[in-house]
């Protein structure tokens, strides 16, 4: 799981800093755009690491299953399946999203999702090391966490947290993901409204919510097919709509 992470984390080196980042740097890093990016680089990787151990550690005690980690079914038709889904409602969700985008733009910004974050950051990036960071690592603990905080009794040959606990996590973890996303709203506005603001909220918060119930309700491969498929059906949109 983190050498997915990894490799997710190794794609920032893809993505040019943000203006901002470069004028504030020292003039030795700015100098070196390959350095600037993988000192960038190194904040997320740390996070990641964490996030793969607490997953290795946690996910299995509450129920959140993995085929690489080896918590899962490892049947191919199986695993095909669950990924097809996967990658499905991430395409009905990123087409949901790209149409809600381009019929409602950021104020003084491209509607362009390639205008600060190529693609195969997106896919890579998103797709893998933020699930590893967000329902592996996060959701795990979360879950964990409020399972022994608030105990509930359960019946025997039942999962091993309560799913109002679950949901609980889920919806929490989703808003610390839509929260993450508010750097790249200041990157790329420089004076974000109260609508853009929500907006990046709420469309994340959804997506959040969606990529915990399939982590959960299948694997985290399924969260991970559908988070990739997202940006494929986000980016179609807005490149029907130009």
């Amino acid at each position: 799981m983190w050498l997915l992470g990894a490799a997710g984390v190794a794609s920032l080196l893809l993505q040019a800093p943000p203006p901002a980042v470069v004028a504030a740097a020292p003039p030795t890093v700015a100098a070196s755009p390959l350095a600037l990016r993988a000192l960038l680089a190194l904040p997320p990787l740390a996070l990641m690491t964490l996030a793969a151990l607490a997953g290795a550690a946690w996910a299995h005690r509450v129920g959140l299953r993995s085929v690489l980690a080896g918590t899962q079914g490892s049947g191919g038709g199986r695993v095909a399946a669950m990924l097809g889904a996967g990658g499905a409602i991430g395409l009905l969700l990123g087409t949901a999203i790209g149409v809600v985008e381009v019929a409602l733009p950021r104020a003084g910004s491209s509607t362009a999702p390639s205008a600060w974050t190529p693609l195969a950051v997106a896919l890579l990036y998103g797709g893998l090391a933020e699930e590893v960071l967000m329902r592996w690592g996060l959701m795990a603990a979360l879950t964990l966490a409020l399972a022994r905080l608030l105990p509930r009794p359960r019946a025997a040959g039942t999962r091993r947290v309560d799913r109002s606990v679950v949901a609980v996590a889920v919806v929490v973890t989703s808003l610390v993901f839509a929260a993450a996303h508010l750097p790249a709203l200041a990157a790329l506005v420089a004076a974000p409204t109260a609508a853009d603001v929500l907006r990046v909220l709420g469309l994340n918060t959804t997506a959040g919510v969606v990529y915990g119930a399939l982590a959960w309700r299948h694997a985290l491969e399924s969260a991970m097919a559908a988070h990739a498929a997202t940006h494929l059906g986000r980016v179609a949109v807005h490149a029907a709509w130009v």
